[in-house]
């Protein structure tokens, strides 16, 4: 089920403007996760777009900090050290991609939601109303990564 996207031409920043994404490509795919330690980076849910490494310049100067996640994969999260802002993240579970925060990206209203993992761990007082697909037994990566390559076959 490959996903119809144009590539974008847009940017990304942190609130003190000390890191820049560029990025002009194609968005592999755009989801929320709802995990306990995307709750913490991002104070709720975790929105983020994945794009590929080579679609994504980034300039500026990091706290690079490395954890597992519910289910043992690592994730690598790239903070800025002026104010504190995760503007970026990679994940073991998708070598070659980075996975932008939707909320540091200068469109972020381009992007819905495909897909939404940790559905379980969901505080109860969010509302679902079914539109986006889920897993809630767990991080979904085998759907995720079907998701992401069959948008690599299109290119």
């Amino acid at each position: 089920m490959a996903i119809e996207r144009e590539p974008v031409a847009m940017k990304a920043r942190c609130l003190c403007d000390k890191i820049a994404i560029d990025i002009n490509g194609e968005a592999k795919l755009s989801m929320l996760c709802h995990c306990e330690k995307c709750r913490m980076v991002s104070g709720l849910a975790g929105a983020y777009v994945l794009f590929s490494e080579d679609d994504v310049e980034v300039t500026g100067d990091f706290i690079v900090f490395q954890h597992g996640t519910p289910n043992g994969d690592t994730t690598t999260n790239y903070t800025c050290k002026g104010c504190g802002v995760t503007v970026m993240r990679k994940a073991s579970t998708t070598p070659g991609m980075i996975m932008v925060s939707l909320g540091c990206l200068d469109k972020p209203d381009t992007f819905t939601p495909d897909y939404q993992i940790w559905t379980a761990q969901k505080l109860p007082w969010l509302i679902d109303d079914g539109s986006i697909a889920s897993s809630s037994d767990g991080a979904a990566v085998a759907e995720r990564l079907q998701l992401v390559l069959s948008n690599l076959d299109n290119e």
